[in-house]
């Protein structure tokens, strides 16, 4: 049998899985408005995907859970998103320096690593999505809904591709104006409306 404990506190509930185990919790967290983090069983932590999908073999001990307020994920989601693209926007220009110098490989290279920077930066937002339609942030306007935001989000996909077709044509001029003069404002843009959305869930931390 598992002793399931949630934030400290013991669980009303004697458990012969981990699945059985994790059920319990994700209920009872999603009942308190929270979302399920992390947890460990005789204090080895559950990987990421054993905790997505925890086996239904049998097991004893002890298993620990830790919960958190989602409106807090997404804030702070949301503020490091905007930092990102405030960080990205100042590697942009660096990378269009370089292009309009001649020098395309360290460019290129640079490059590399700031579109792995902007995915990075969309899937957080997906998470933070995703989160957003969970009961304890039903009130909050969604990413997808929140004024400004739904176009800003569907324009870094055709910016990267517009940066895709530059390389892949070799086009470095077009390459160099679309870092230096054309995506900037749009970053801008969007680092401002995630920092608004932050700032209206910050309240209820």
């Amino acid at each position: 049998m598992l002793r399931v404990i949630l934030d400290d506190q013991p669980l009303d509930a004697d458990c012969k899985t981990l699945a059985a185990a994790v059920g319990i919790a994700i209920d009872h967290a999603s009942r308190a408005g929270r979302i399920v983090l992390d947890a460990e069983h005789e204090g080895v932590p559950l990987a990421p995907d054993v905790l997505a999908q925890p086996p239904d073999s049998p097991a004893k001990g002890v298993i620990r859970f830790i919960s958190a307020d989602p409106r807090t994920l997404v804030a702070m989601t949301l503020e490091d998103a905007a930092s990102a693209m405030a960080s990205a926007g100042s590697d942009q220009i660096s990378i269009a320096h370089k292009l309009q110098s001649g020098e395309i490989e360290p460019a290129l290279h640079a490059l590399k690593a700031a579109i792995g920077n902007w995915q990075t930066i969309q899937q957080a937002l997906h998470q933070a999505h995703l989160m957003l339609q969970l009961p304890a942030c039903r009130e909050v306007p969604s990413l997808a809904e929140h004024a400004g935001l739904a176009p800003a989000l569907d324009s870094m996909a055709r910016e990267l591709d517009e940066l895709k077709d530059a390389i892949t044509r070799e086009d470095w001029s077009l390459l160099g104006d679309l870092l230096a003069f054309e995506l900037p404002p749009r970053q801008r843009q969007r680092e401002t409306i995630l920092r608004e959305l932050a700032s209206s869930l910050a309240p209820l931390h």
